[in-house]
């Protein structure tokens, strides 16, 4: 029965797939061992589609609540143990995300990605490496790009007010603004949206000790602009 799930050609089905067998395997170690091979051997040979959509659907899989029937309970979590313990999707999912060229389209998945953060399969990727990394690619980038890389990334909700979480805000948004100052367009768009961009920062700051990021930005944008247009001869 275990050999039907090489008929799957996504996580989800080989997930349902895995839930249909164990309902009568669940004691059944040879079973379980088999699903688990047949599993690994599907991911090395690249038989199940990975994409982002399917690596944000892995990982908030691992973060939904157990069912309350025992025997549903116990099904899932040894799925949750056949993910996190595979070897070959933690590779995969670090050569797919080292190679992915992030586009706008991509950046929702991508928020979602680090919203559910899994250190066990995504034990290679940093989050502040892999958001820099994308300003490192030789891609040309829309306004709508930066715009919405802004209220994913630098509005994030759940900043907590560290030193280290304050040195990753203060790298990350210096590396945006380096990347919008550098396009002439880009950056007069950007002082257009201006008001937009101060106000998520503003809200996500609202019931923070203190508004030392929208400080920091409003500070440093202006004199970006300030040097820019004294370089340019724009006044």
């Amino acid at each position: 029965m275990c050999d039907y799930l090489k008929l799957s050609s996504s996580f989800d089905a080989f997930f349902l797939c895995t839930k249909y067998i164990l309902q009568v395997s669940l004691n059944d170690d040879v079973a379980q061992t088999r699903m688990k091979q047949i599993f690994n051997e599907m991911i090395s040979k690249q038989k199940l589609d990975l994409r982002l959509s399917e690596i944000v659907l892995i990982l908030k899989f691992l973060q939904d609540p157990l069912p309350e029937n025992e025997n549903e309970k116990k099904s899932t979590e040894f799925i949750h143990s056949m993910v996190e313990t595979s070897v070959a999707l933690q590779d995969r999912i670090k050569s797919y995300l080292t190679k992915l060229i992030i586009k706008e389209t991509d950046l929702t998945l991508l928020y979602d990605l680090f919203q559910y953060y899994n250190p066990i399969l995504l034990f290679n990727i940093d989050k502040q490496t892999y958001l820099l990394k994308i300003f490192n690619q030789y891609e040309p980038r829309s306004f709508g790009f930066y715009t919405k890389w802004f209220r994913y990334f630098l509005c994030d909700k759940n900043y907590v007010e560290t030193t280290q979480e304050w040195y990753y805000f203060e790298f990350l948004i210096n590396k945006w603004l380096d990347k919008v100052v550098e396009d002439r367009g880009l950056f007069r768009q950007i002082m257009i949206e201006i008001d937009n961009l101060i106000d998520q920062l503003s809200r996500v700051e609202n019931n923070k000790a203190n508004n030392r990021r929208l400080t920091y930005f409003v500070k440093n944008i202006i004199d970006r602009n300030f040097k820019r247009s004294m370089r340019l001869g724009d006044f």
